[in-house]
């Protein structure tokens, strides 16, 4: 199984930093930069060729200081940037799963991971409503209407 590891060096933004940008024009180019990073990373890479088939990609973004929460980290600019040099396209065909981890380190960077997934469609678990029905009224016996309104 094919496995790569990009480093970008930078403090990846996130979504609150993002959008705080103003201007959708501002937003764009910070988007920019942060591709051109992506392919800077992707051009020292021994083997860049493109994955063939769908992946999975784990994001790592190490902060020196002000450490994000892990949901507020821009992997959208990231992953936009692997698209047509390392993965195909960003949609749920080519890529299954996305993990991000936010931490604090001395450094501003981001790791990447992507290694190939299965071609296997994903297995989805369902569930009986029936049974889920009976489990709630279970939990919710006695608790009167006054406390469902929160």
């Amino acid at each position: 199984m094919r496995t790569v590891t990009l480093r970008v060096e930078g403090r990846v933004p996130s979504w609150n930093e993002f959008y705080k940008a103003g201007h959708w024009s501002d937003r764009n180019a910070k988007a920019h930069l942060w591709h051109a990073l992506v392919h800077e990373a992707i051009g020292k890479l021994e083997d860049a060729t493109m994955f063939d088939g769908p992946v999975n990609i784990n994001i790592w973004a190490y902060y020196s200081h002000h450490v994000k929460d892990s949901d507020n980290i821009c992997a959208k600019l990231l992953i936009d940037g692997l698209k047509g040099k390392l993965i195909q396209e960003d949609d749920p065909k080519w890529v299954r799963t996305v993990s991000v981890t936010s931490t604090k380190a001395d450094v501003d960077l981001v790791d990447i991971e992507i290694w190939e997934a299965s071609n296997e469609p994903a297995e989805y678990v369902s569930a009986n409503l029936d049974d889920w029905d009976g489990c709630v009224r279970d939990v919710l016996h006695g608790v009167d209407a006054y406390h469902l309104a929160w």
